[in-house]
């Protein structure tokens, strides 16, 4: 504790699906929940930062994120970084476009709206959360113990349990425990309803480099 966290270069073969950078977080500052959020600030924000200034020195780079011209909201750091540039600012592109273009492109990458960006993410729905452990039985698995590995942070006495990290201060066991007598085709239905299985519909996004104080950044994501 006191230290910030490092990165390592590794080949692309050695990516893995097996939650280790995560996990090591998790082990040193407890897991994140929707009243105490950390990923998008220690996995991207500070990692980025940390390696371009040693690669490219503190000024010698800028960086480029890739946020639409029709999502205003994700817009509002315009101009507070210098060295910090949007895809808005060199093409009118929105959503139908960018999935229009993957649609030409000749690999797709068959992930099910659901199960797209972190599978069990603080921010998803709890019948998003509850079908991806009823799809991924083993990513689920791993996540209980990820979860039971973590660092509980005793020297926090405010933070929930390391358990309880989704809203109404549930679990992912106790989420999957709310839906266990309920089909996955009564759960699609539930998420269809909602119109959250589109291609592209996707509502959870981790903002980075919004400018601006992290911890606010952060806490606006809710």
């Amino acid at each position: 504790m006191g230290k910030g966290g490092t990165y390592s270069v590794v080949d692309i073969d050695d990516i893995k699906c097996d939650l280790a950078p995560f996990t090591s977080l998790c082990n040193k500052y407890g897991t994140p929940s929707v009243v105490g959020t950390w990923c998008t600030s220690r996995m991207k924000e500070e990692t980025h930062d940390r390696y371009c200034n040693e690669i490219y020195g503190s000024n010698g780079y800028e960086t480029w994120i890739g946020i639409r011209a029709d999502e205003p909201r994700r817009l509002k750091g315009v101009g507070k970084r210098v060295d910090l540039r949007y895809m808005a600012e060199i093409t009118d592109a929105e959503k139908q476009d960018v999935l229009d273009f993957w649609k030409g492109q000749p690999f797709d990458l068959g992930i099910d709206e659901y199960l797209g960006n972190c599978v069990f993410c603080i921010k998803k729905g709890a019948n998003k959360l509850a079908l991806a452990a009823m799809d991924e039985p083993e990513l689920y698995k791993n996540w209980v113990n990820m979860v039971d590995s973590a660092n509980n942070r005793p020297d926090l006495p405010n933070k929930p349990p390391k358990e309880i990290m989704y809203r109404g201060n549930n679990s992912i066991i106790s989420i999957v425990d709310l839906y266990k007598d309920h089909s996955r085709g009564e759960i699609i239905q539930t998420i269809k309803g909602m119109k959250l299985m589109d291609t592209g519909s996707c509502s959870e996004s981790c903002e980075v480099f919004a400018g601006g104080d992290k911890k606010e950044e952060q806490l606006n994501l809710f």
